[in-house]
């Protein structure tokens, strides 16, 4: 009896042993997101900050889940990330903590963003839409991005010059991502007093949904492209050819047509619609 007591408890010191020699399991894209508040996430409310910015997201989106979904086989791998819209740095420090080998590249017009560098990081500054630094940024990274993220200034000219130019640089099986897509529905979008944007280069035009699916649509119909998903109605995730990205289960998303539904009018609206119809009618009566 006391050999086979013996004989157990080596065998639990045993299994003891291996279980922890396990390797930690590695936190999920959202629990990063959520640790940095950036508005990828699924966090119901995120922390405000003291950096001057009125525009910034007061919730998640819910992006990392998708995110996971098409980026887990890149996650241990040596990419290059280029992201568009750098803000505040949360989303840049959640790439920096999900990709452990990747090097980072940041894009955005404000200067202030520069503090943000370090040693896997880079940051542009300039406006999205132009060509000549946007080429000034292939040439700095010769060898092309695996994955290129939109998240700028969300006018459709800026979001189709900026596909145009680094669409084509991107590696093959590469992914090319535009997120906040319900903003093309904004046609006031640069005249709102809250987008930060507006204070370092002003715009005179604004957003039209019908020009953004029309871009999606020729962009959709590239030889060069393998798939394109919306989801959410917000974030598209356009693949290239090539590679080793399989063709993803995903394969339609949301409907291009579909992503701009016509907006209900409030029901105080419809009501007095309906009064001033009754009230025409009424004009209109003979002898009223």
């Amino acid at each position: 009896r006391r050999a086979g007591v013996r004989n157990l408890t080596h065998y639990f010191r045993v299994m003891q042993h291996r279980v922890m020699s396990f390797p930690a399991p590695l936190p999920s894209l959202d629990d990063i997101a959520c640790e940095f508040a950036t508005d990828k996430s699924t966090r119901t409310w995120l922390p405000t900050a003291d950096d001057g910015y009125p525009s910034r997201a007061t919730h998640g989106h819910g992006y990392s889940l998708v995110y996971e979904y098409y980026l887990r086989h890149l996650r241990l791998r040596p990419i290059r990330l280029l992201e568009i819209g750098v803000l505040d740095g949360r989303s840049l420090a959640t790439w920096r903590a999900y990709f452990p080998q990747a090097q980072l590249y940041g894009l955005d017009i404000d200067p202030s963003c520069k503090r943000f560098e370090d040693d896997r990081t880079r940051i542009f500054i300039g406006n999205q839409a132009d060509s000549h630094l946007l080429a000034a940024i292939r040439e700095e990274v010769p060898d092309g991005f695996d994955v290129v993220i939109d998240d700028g200034s969300h006018y459709v000219r800026h979001v189709e010059a900026s596909f145009t130019a680094l669409f084509g640089h991107l590696r093959a099986g590469g992914i090319y991502v535009i997120e906040d897509l319900h903003v093309s529905a904004a046609r006031d979008w640069g005249a709102v007093s809250w987008n930060f944007g507006m204070v370092l280069q002003r715009e005179t035009f604004g957003n039209d949904p019908g020009e953004m699916v029309a871009f999606l649509k020729v962009a959709r119909d590239r030889p060069d492209v393998m798939a394109l998903t919306v989801h959410l109605g917000k974030i598209c995730f356009i693949h290239k050819t090539g590679g080793e990205q399989p063709t993803p289960r995903w394969e339609r998303g949301d409907a291009l047509d579909e992503l701009y539904p016509p907006r209900p009018r409030p029901r105080l609206r419809r009501m007095v619609d309906a009064f001033r119809r009754r009230a025409s009618l009424r004009r209109r009566r003979p002898g009223s």
